[in-house]
């Protein structure tokens, strides 16, 4: 939930150019909050893959909050499609939004997804990390997906060895502009995004 005091200061970006922001982050290091403290105080449009992927599984009749079809899907597209084929449509999507100063892609965790993510003007990407005991609570507690609050902590780390979480650390470590360690309080993790914000704000508003 967010602070009251983060909700008292709600304002629009008063940046002088859009910026896009990529995030990437590990199952459970808090993605998800980052991308809803940026849409409430900042007025920023949140875009995500899971948001296409889900389309797609529901006109299949497949269930969309299943972590396992969410892994699954991505690798069938590229495989059959080529591997820039969603990464092509979600920053197609970015630049169609004309009313926002701050467009985010919520969920890269491919090399695929970076390269054509880089191709926008004014593009950050912020990594998100956190210990994995922590990391499983917060999946057991949120409920986000289908069957989370009853996932054991063995399951939790054969979800985390899946191929597209590799990618995920590795883009953290060699791609991220900012790395965050999210280890401690939800008020810290906003501080943080709302440092690298003012920095972005000061930036673009200089050139």
């Amino acid at each position: 939930m967010m602070p009251a005091y983060i909700k008292n200061k709600i304002r629009r970006s008063s940046m002088k150019k859009k910026l896009y922001i990529g995030i990437v982050a590990e199952i459970g290091a808090g993605k998800d909050a980052v991308a809803k403290y940026l849409e409430v105080f900042y007025q920023a449009r949140v875009l995500r893959s899971s948001d296409l992927l889900g389309e797609i599984l529901r006109m299949l009749k497949l269930d969309s909050k299943k972590r396992k079809n969410l892994q699954k899907l991505p690798i069938a597209i590229r495989n059959t499609f080529g591997a820039h084929t969603i990464s092509k449509a979600m920053v197609h999507w970015m630049r169609e939004q004309k009313n926002a100063n701050i467009v985010i892609w919520n969920g890269i965790r491919y090399p695929s997804d970076v390269e054509e993510f880089k191709k926008l003007p004014n593009s950050v990407l912020i990594g998100i990390s956190a210990d994995l005991l922590k990391r499983f609570k917060w999946i057991k507690k949120r409920k986000e997906k289908s069957g989370e609050e009853k996932i054991t902590y063995a399951k939790f780390l054969e979800e985390a060895g899946q191929d597209t979480e590799k990618n995920v650390a590795k883009i953290i470590e060699k791609n991220a502009t900012y790395v965050i360690q999210n280890n401690k309080t939800i008020t810290s993790l906003y501080k943080k995004i709302a440092k690298i914000i003012e920095e972005e704000q000061a930036r673009l508003n200089m050139n």
